[in-house]
C-alpha cells in the first residue's frame, strides 16, 4: 500500500499543461505514492494521454468515468479509492515541487496534532513566467480566523491525514465551487486543526479566465452561514459582508474585481 494518495480530478484540460502537472506529481523525491486521477473528459487526445502515461507508470490509477459526474463527485471517486495514511490534492494546471510531498509528509510526522497542511503557492503566467507569491496564514489560530472572512488554504496545495476524511466523510456535494472552503469550514467546526508551511511548494497557474462564477460566490456565502457561530464573531460578519457586496456587483464587475484581486493577492 503506498503511503500517500495523490487525487487529480480532470476535464479535458490543456494537453501541455496537463502532462507537466502529472510529471510534476510523479517525478517527486518522496516515491511512495499512488496516483488516482479521475477523469470526466470527453476529449479524445486527453483520454489517451492518460492511458497512455498509466501504462508506463504502475502507480497510476485512472478511472474514466463513462458519465460525465463532475468535479466534485470525481473528487469523491478518488477519495473513494484512496487507501494511503496521508491525502494530497493537485489541479490539471499547476506544477509540483520536486519536495513538495517529502515537506508535508514530515510535517505531518512531527505534528500530529495537524489534520491539514497546504503551502505558500509560487504564481505563474499561461507560459510558465514567475508572477508572484501567494502568502497564507501560518499559525492555526490564525488559519481559523481568517478563513472565516476568506479560504487560507489552496486546495491543490492540500494534504490532509487519511483519518481527517473518515470524520469528515468526504466533500459535500451539495457545495458545487466551494467544495473545499465547505470541508476546511467543517474541519475547523469539529476541531481538526489546519496550517500552511511558510515555503512555495507548488506553482499555480494565474489564467486570464476568471474562475469563480455566481454559483462560488453563492456558495460561498452558504458555507459561512451554515457554520456561522460566535467565535471570531468580527471575522465572520466581515466575510459575509464581502461576499453579500460580491454577489451585489453587477456580474462583469465581480469579474474585474475577482481577476484583479487573483493576480496581486
Amino acid at each position: 500500500m503506498k503511503r500517500v494518495s495523490v487525487i487529480l480530478a480532470v476535464f479535458n484540460e490543456k494537453l501541455e499543461y496537463l502532462k507537466r502537472c502529472v510529471e510534476s506529481t510523479l517525478n517527486q523525491s518522496y516515491e511512495n505514492i499512488g496516483f488516482i486521477i479521475i477523469d470526466d473528459s470527453t476529449d479524445r487526445k486527453v483520454i489517451d494521454c492518460l492511458t497512455d502515461l498509466k501504462k508506463k507508470d504502475d502507480r497510476i490509477i485512472y478511472v474514466h468515468n463513462d458519465v460525465r459526474v463532475g468535479f466534485v463527485k470525481s473528487l469523491n471517486k478518488g477519495l473513494a479509492l484512496a487507501t494511503g495514511e496521508f491525502i494530497a490534492r493537485v489541479d490539471s494546471d499547476d506544477i509540483q515541487r520536486e519536495d513538495r510531498f517529502e515537506r508535508q509528509v514530515e510535517f505531518l510526522e512531527r505534528h500530529k496534532d495537524i489534520g491539514i497542511v497546504g503551502s505558500l503557492l509560487e504564481k505563474i503566467g499561461e507560459n510558465g513566467e514567475q508572477v508572484g507569491i501567494r502568502y497564507y496564514p501560518l499559525i492555526p489560530e490564525l488559519v481559523k480566523r481568517k478563513m472565516m472572512i476568506k479560504n487560507t488554504l489552496a486546495h491543490g496545495a492540500v494534504m490532509m491525514r487519511k483519518s481527517v476524511i473518515d470524520i469528515l466523510g468526504g466533500y459535500n456535494e451539495e457545495f458545487e465551487r466551494a467544495e473545499d472552503y465547505e470541508m476546511w469550514m467543517r474541519a475547523i467546526k469539529k476541531g481538526i486543526k489546519i496550517t500552511n508551511l511558510p515555503e512555495s511548494l507548488m506553482s499555480y497557474r494565474i489564467s486570464d479566465t476568471v474562475k469563480r462564477d455566481t454559483l462560488n460566490w453563492k456558495n460561498n456565502l452558504k458555507v459561512k452561514l451554515k457554520n456561522f457561530g460566535f467565535d471570531c464573531f468580527g471575522c465572520r460578519i466581515i466575510g459575509i459582508l464581502i461576499i453579500s457586496l460580491m454577489l451585489a456587483l453587477p456580474s462583469f464587475l465581480r469579474k474585474l474585481v475577482y481577476s484583479a484581486y487573483n493576480k496581486l493577492a
